[in-house]
């Protein structure tokens, strides 16, 4: 059995308080807490001093792109979908080896764990697509870390997925907009704030003022916010009908045949 003692740290239990907390002590078995508090004579574990740090629980980077991690301020600030453009260009000369699959998965994940994440959900899009030994690539550097995570690569019907859903909650690009107008689907939208020129709030005003959903900022984007949403949503679900069907009539299914 795996054991890991770690002694006379300050246990972060959720609460606030004005006090300086006493030192206790986490045992850990085969990665799990079994025992918090003053422990006396744990044997065979490995130790480690925590005094004068924070013990809490791991933080979850719920919003990743590994195959772009390595492009970090390397673009300007365009739109989104301009930026994507060059972000993910479907050019040959850019798909990876799965060694430099593997090395930029890796940097990020040792960067995640500095700062504290211990799992991350990976939306990975590759270039041009995706292939076994990249995708192997990509989980066996989270499996080296090793951190928890969920990889996904394409959601391969999306179309039908968002059919299914009663309720998009998404930025609001300009694509998406038209999406969720075609698709008929209701949506509270998050704009992104650092989009140029406020474009995603100016997208989602559009919908949100004719009733076909409903806007909610990154400032206030909460998860208490969303909760109290989502409750009133699924205690009122007159409101996602009547928005549904206000959406539904923003949509133009025929503009690709008026443009060509």
């Amino acid at each position: 059995m795996m054991r890991t003692l770690i002694k006379n740290g300050w246990i972060w239990r959720g609460e606030e308080t004005s006090e300086e907390p006493e030192p206790e002590d986490v045992l850990i078995a085969n990665g799990r807490i079994v025992s918090v508090g003053l422990l006396s004579g744990v044997a065979d574990a490995d130790v480690i001093d925590a005094a004068g740090m924070l013990v809490m629980p791991g933080l979850v980077n719920a919003h990743f792109h590994s195959p772009v991690n390595h492009m970090k301020g390397a673009l300007p600030s365009l739109p989104l979908e301009l930026f994507m453009l060059y972000e993910s260009p479907a050019n040959e000369a850019l798909r990876p080896t799965p060694r430099e699959a593997y090395v930029r998965t890796l940097l990020a994940c040792l960067e995640m764990i500095r700062n504290g994440v211990t799992a991350v959900q990976d939306d990975a899009f590759f270039v041009p697509y995706p292939e076994p030994a990249i995708i192997d690539a990509v989980m066996q550097a989270y499996e080296d870390a090793p951190l928890k995570f969920h990889l996904e690569t394409f959601i391969k019907d999306m179309p039908a997925q968002i059919k299914n859903a009663h309720l998009i909650i998404t930025r609001s690009g300009a694509s998406t907009i038209a999406e969720m107008m075609v698709a008929g689907r209701p949506a509270i939208y998050v704009p992104l704030a650092a989009s140029l020129d406020g474009d995603q709030a100016h997208n989602a005003n559009y919908v949100v003022d004719k009733g076909g959903g409903w806007l909610m900022p990154e400032k206030t984007f909460t998860s208490e916010n969303l909760r109290v949403k989502l409750e009133e949503l699924i205690n009122d679900t007159d409101q996602l009908v009547q928005a549904a069907h206000r959406v539904n009539h923003l949509g133009h299914r025929d503009a690709s045949e008026k443009l060509s």
